[in-house]
């Protein structure tokens, strides 16, 4: 490889860090820049040969599977800086499998404790902007659609309730189009089950003063709920101690006490990894103490209503 060209790819990398500044028009011209020096030093022009292909072989010299298969390790070991990194650096080959990646990866990092307001909000902005070209690209990729609602969700709420209330129907269809897409995604229907228990969960009251100031807030049932919830339950076993949590809460909405209790008390023998888990299994504690009259008999636990809601 020439002086060159390791110069030129040590400009391509240090704009692609810097390309968070641009405007959108900048966005595209900086795009285009880039595919004519890979262009011009590559011979990318061949009409037989993939251009995305091309780029990121020149780019990092492998594939574009194996810098995911990279990153998906390094998301495993919580190195969400790295993976932003590593991924950053593909952002302009389009790919999609790619670009919800980096969305995640952004996402995780605005959760951590370390980063301030304001940088937390251009991730989510960041983020934002990435999975809203992902969906203009394709409309058939469930982790697409779920991280969509994800991101979506996050930064509606960062900009107030009213903002969060006029999205949240928006966030529900890309969960339930994630969930149509691929059905065994515990986590898309845990999150479409906490969506419909937390629209549930709005009183008399708060849809009144809702609507009276953002609008009428979405419509949902605990049934609803109990059904992405056990789904989930279903599907992957005490995966999520707050699924646990979220389903014993619903069943005791639905008056199903003996199933609340059953999953109350799994969630006190689930491991806690975080302080909203810790939130979640000792309310857990408390609840199942208050349900201690309800023996737990096994048959209790295979009917919709066993001693039904007036109990």
């Amino acid at each position: 490889m020439s002086k060159l060209t390791v110069h030129l790819i040590n400009v391509i990398k240090l704009l692609s860090f810097q390309h968070d500044n641009l405007k959108t028009i900048g966005y595209k011209v900086v795009k285009l820049q880039f595919l004519s020096v890979f262009k011009a030093i590559t011979n990318f022009g061949c009409a037989s040969d993939n251009v995305d292909d091309k780029i990121s072989k020149y780019w990092l010299g492998r594939s574009v599977e194996d810098v995911i298969e990279e990153a998906d390790s390094l998301f495993g070991q919580g190195k969400y800086l790295e993976v932003y990194e590593l991924l950053n650096q593909l952002k302009f080959c389009n790919n999609v499998e790619v670009q919800w990646r980096i969305g995640r990866a952004l996402f995780k990092l605005s959760c951590q404790n370390a980063i301030d307001e304001e940088a937390r909000k251009e991730m989510i902005q960041e983020a934002y902007e990435i999975i809203t070209a992902s969906l203009s690209t394709v409309e058939d990729s469930a982790r697409v659609h779920k991280w969509a609602a994800i991101i979506i969700d996050r930064k509606n709420g960062m900009r107030g309730l009213e903002h969060r209330v006029k999205n949240s129907e928006i966030v529900k269809g890309h969960l339930i189009k994630s969930c149509e897409l691929d059905p065994k995604d515990v986590t898309a229907q845990y999150l479409l089950g906490r969506w419909c228990y937390e629209m549930s969960n709005i009183t008399w009251f708060q849809r009144i003063i809702s609507k009276l100031l953002y609008g009428e807030p979405p419509q949902s049932s605990y049934e609803e709920a109990h059904k992405y919830l056990s789904r989930a339950e279903d599907l992957h076993p005490r995966f999520y101690l707050q699924n646990t949590y979220l389903l014993g809460k619903t069943c005791l909405k639905l008056g199903q006490y003996y199933r609340a209790k059953h999953y109350f008390g799994v969630v006190g023998n689930l491991p806690v990894h975080n302080d909203y888990e810790r939130h979640c299994a000792a309310d857990a504690k408390k609840l199942l103490k208050r349900l201690d009259k309800y023996s737990l008999e096994k048959s209790a636990l295979f009917y919709e209503y066993p001693f039904g809601t007036n109990e």
